[in-house]
């Protein structure tokens, strides 16, 4: 989190905002062929534990294959692209840059399910932090020598050939010219419903982007990415740390519900103390964290990222549910939800758009996100056997703790108002920090074993 921030933060005072919002195009589409090319079958790898070694063997020899054949309708499609975005041949170029990724997201699958399955988690740290250190210094200084835009490609296309090169050192795989179809059809079951629900959500989360871009300016579109992208940063961290390691931990005790929704309620309760916490902390420091973390030159940017930081709380909360519906086998549920919600965030996008509001398309996407947690509970509760008020009744603690913290800055903003930014950001911070040691001390993070010891030495000292 800290490389990629310090990264970004050298790159927005370099780039324009018609820049990332280019890159945010092309992204798109690349994220949307990995995603279809995926075919879900990481998780499937994690899951099934009855897999042998020619199994994994068959279906890296597939990737590999379906590999270089989805790099090739994805170049085909290319031209079609540009003309849904007027023609635009700087577009065009990096479209075709991108390309490396499609091949590298696909041949990459399995090397890292692997490592996953084996819990290997200290090396995917580590090969993470030496990827976004190494790419995101040649994006810097590529930026500094002029090269622009082409910058923002560095991080995306070595990026995805360090992920493949270093996964395949750590687990190498033999590939097989005849591979058997046996073995793919052993994850299919599973892996079906999986590609249907990562290709929903890929569409329902890009949809606002893909509309802007097409119905607003580029300079818009970039103001709006920027927001949407910090709103992102501490739920993706989040996200990381927890999904890949939840899988293959909770698919050890599939077939025992009870242990599995303890396991998630003490999740979603810290997530809850964590998510509103920080929502109501970035929704008042927005300002301030806007021009500290990416310059003055973003400052149109504020409006729709104070908006977007009201869904922080509701997104965090939902990041785990992904892998609990995955551990209890239930996919095909998941898929499911994720329809609704689907229709209901492309209907929120529609009416923004309709506007002509990016302001009010960042509200209704707000409202949408907390309608999809309400949704994915609903689904979750029938497969663990529980009510859906036990969920909720959950985040009242939390809740109560957020109203508090609120109010807090809310009177301190009235009483307080210094414009000075990182005087302001500074006392703000204070605040917020003194808030989360009250926390600890109350026992909200008690499930954490560092929390504890810090609640231990807190209650001594005092």
């Amino acid at each position: 989190m800290i490389v990629s921030l310090c990264i970004t933060m050298i790159l927005s005072r370099i780039l324009t905002p018609s820049d990332f919002a280019i890159i945010v195009l092309a992204n798109i589409v690349i994220n949307f062929f990995s995603v279809v090319s995926t075919v879900g079958i990481g998780p499937a790898i994690i899951q099934n534990k009855t897999l042998s070694d020619k199994n994994i063997e068959d279906i890296f020899s597939f990737t590999l294959y379906l590999a270089l054949i989805l790099s090739a309708i994805y170049i085909f499609f290319i031209p079609l692209l540009v003309e849904f975005y007027g023609r635009n041949r700087l577009l065009e170029n990096i479209f075709y840059l991108l390309s490396f990724n499609v091949f590298f997201a696909l041949v990459t699958i399995v090397p890292n399910a692997l490592i996953l399955k084996q819990k290997k988690f200290q090396f995917l740290a580590l090969r993470t932090i030496f990827i976004h250190i190494i790419t995101g210094v040649i994006s810097i200084l590529t930026a500094l020598k002029g090269l622009g835009i082409y910058a923002l490609l560095i991080t995306p296309i070595f990026g995805s050939i360090l992920l493949f090169t270093t996964s395949y050192i750590y687990v190498p795989v033999k590939i097989r010219c005849d591979f058997s179809i046996v073995s793919i059809k052993k994850i299919l079951s599973f892996s079906f419903y999986q590609i249907l629900f990562n290709i929903v959500y890929i569409l329902y989360r890009a949809i606002d982007k893909i509309l802007i871009g097409r119905y607003f300016s580029m300079d818009i579109l970039g103001y709006y990415e920027k927001s949407y992208r910090l709103m992102m940063l501490p739920l993706e961290n989040v996200s990381n740390v927890i999904n890949p390691v939840l899988h293959p931990i909770l698919s050890d005790y599939q077939n025992e519900k009870k242990i599995i929704l303890n396991a998630y309620s003490k999740m979603i309760t810290l997530l809850a103390y964590l998510g509103f916490s920080l929502s109501v902390f970035i929704f008042f420091t927005s300002s301030e964290l806007i021009v500290l973390i990416f310059g003055e030159q973003w400052l149109p940017s504020v409006p729709v990222f104070k908006i977007l930081s009201l869904s922080i709380g509701p997104q965090i909360i939902q990041s785990p549910i992904g892998a609990v519906f995955q551990a209890i086998n239930q996919v095909k549920s998941l898929f499911y939800a994720s329809i609704i919600v689907m229709i209901t965030t492309i209907l929120a996008v529609i009416i923004g758009i309709y506007q002509h509001s990016v302001e009010k398309l960042a509200l209704y996407l707000v409202l949408t996100m907390f309608v999809a947690n309400f949704i994915y509970n609903i689904y979750l509760c029938r497969h663990l056997k529980c009510k859906l008020l036990f969920i909720f009744t959950l985040l009242f603690k939390p809740l109560f703790y957020t109203i508090v913290l609120a109010s807090i800055f809310y009177i301190y903003s009235i009483l307080c108002p210094i414009k000075a930014i990182f005087f302001s950001f500074s006392i703000k911070g204070l605040i917020f920090m003194l808030y989360m040691l009250i926390c600890v001390y109350a026992g909200c993070f008690d499930e954490l074993p560092a929390a504890k010891r810090i609640s231990v030495f807190i209650k001594r000292i005092c």
